[in-house]
């Protein structure tokens, strides 16, 4: 049977089917017969009988997209917008080429391929049913990136149930041991020489650290582990309590130094010479040496020399092993809380950090005005003290500028 007369009887077929389809898809639905025609034409069939018997398999589904999209189209008109089904009837007026290689025997069944120009994957012009499913608003919360170093791993660590520390500490001593001469006559003896210890009644207050934040109680509700989020923040987050910590550690390790008192004026060699000279001079061996981001970026990590601007530091003395920076194998622990310029090297066992109050955190509705506003207050606090033994451990640096 030839393809004219295949069409003919398609033709007559969908006739009704026709009639519903309107002027909107008449491009499309000619474009489905012929693909139709194409497909019974692949298949050899001699007799209208199999031609109407293909026709009639096809025709249902054929009534309902073309429904379906005449119903789409009424409803992207009123909205002002261009839904994903409408563009399938685009899609079988631009895909003519493809339908009609449907023509051979490879296929049995007329196959619609949708493309979309750029604009009509603008959301905007989207009528919602399709997008939908391949596209998500809904975001959790962006947490800010805060990987800080806690000084308090860096110290000897114990706790405490009293409010006030007393402590004693060395504060040098009267006489030494000596050699003593025992051969003159009696009358004629020196007293054996003879050591007196001083020492220094010290005293350190044990501080409260805290923080509040309120938050809405339906957050609560809705984000099951905000709860747990809040908590965390408030304990290690930017303003949380060891943040504050950090700092308490640093005005006490500031308040009980001693300045460095070489004459060296290269920073490296400042740093060099507090650790291997100053500090070992008082019998004390560097454990740690604490510096500003920027400072140890530039005056370590891109040590330059002044004469000829090239980078270069003493063999063996700078090393970058696992990214951690050493100093004559010391490690260099670089934080934004110590200001530039500064930098200490330090004994950290003539230090200790002391807990009087492991951080807690408690969640109270009755706060203020939380009743009316339904909201719910968050508390962090801990009780900590830190304390240094000998001033002599700790040596405080002035970076030169030069």
């Amino acid at each position: 049977m030839e393809i004219k007369d295949i069409k003919e009887i398609v033709d007559a077929g969908l006739k009704d089917v026709g009639a519903k389809v309107g002027e909107d898809f008449k491009a499309q639905f000619e474009s489905a017969k012929s693909a139709i025609a194409q497909v019974i034409e692949a298949k050899g069939y001699q007799s209208a009988e199999q031609v109407e018997e293909v026709l009639k398999s096809k025709m249902k589904g054929l009534e309902e997209t073309i429904l379906e999209l005449k119903k789409n189209s009424l409803q992207a008109n009123q909205e002002g917008k261009k839904s994903f089904k409408n563009i399938v009837g685009g899609s079988l007026e631009e895909n003519k080429e493809v339908l009609g290689k449907l023509a051979n025997k490879q296929s049995n069944e007329a196959v619609f391929v949708l493309t979309k120009a750029a604009e009509d994957l603008d959301p905007a012009n989207w009528a919602g049913d399709s997008y939908d499913i391949a596209a998500s608003e809904r975001r959790g919360l962006h947490e800010f990136p805060f990987m800080p170093i806690w000084l308090r791993n860096l110290f000897p660590n114990s706790t405490t149930t009293k409010g006030v520390i007393h402590y004693i500490v060395e504060n040098g001593e009267v006489g030494a041991a000596a050699i003593w001469d025992g051969s003159p006559a009696n009358a004629s003896l020196a007293a054996k020489p003879g050591e007196a210890p001083l020492f220094d009644d010290a005293t350190a207050i044990v501080q409260w650290i805290a923080g509040i934040t309120r938050v809405k109680r339906e957050m609560l509700e809705d984000v099951e582990w905000l709860r747990s989020y809040i908590s965390r923040t408030l304990l290690t987050g930017r303003k949380g309590l060891w943040v504050a910590e950090n700092t308490v550690i640093l005005a006490a390790l500031d308040a009980a130094s001693t300045p460095y008192d070489g004459d060296a004026t290269n920073q490296l060699e400042m740093i060099v010479d507090a650790a291997f000279g100053q500090l070992k001079d008082n019998y004390y061996n560097p454990t740690v040496i604490l510096m500003n981001n920027r400072d140890a970026v530039k005056y370590i990590n891109l040590n330059k020399a002044s004469g000829s601007g090239e980078y270069d530091a003493p063999i063996g003395v700078v090393a970058v092993i696992g990214g951690q920076l050493y100093i004559g194998g010391v490690p260099v622990v670089s934080t934004p809380g110590i200001p530039a310029g500064d930098a200490y090297v330090i004994d950290g066992n003539a230090t200790e950090f002391i807990s009087r109050m492991s951080p807690e955190v408690r969640a109270f509705e009755e706060d203020r005005d939380n009743v009316i506003k339904n909201l719910v207050t968050f508390r962090a606090e801990e009780r900590v003290a830190f304390l240094v033994y000998d001033e002599k451990a700790v040596i405080k640096i002035t970076l030169a500028t030069t």
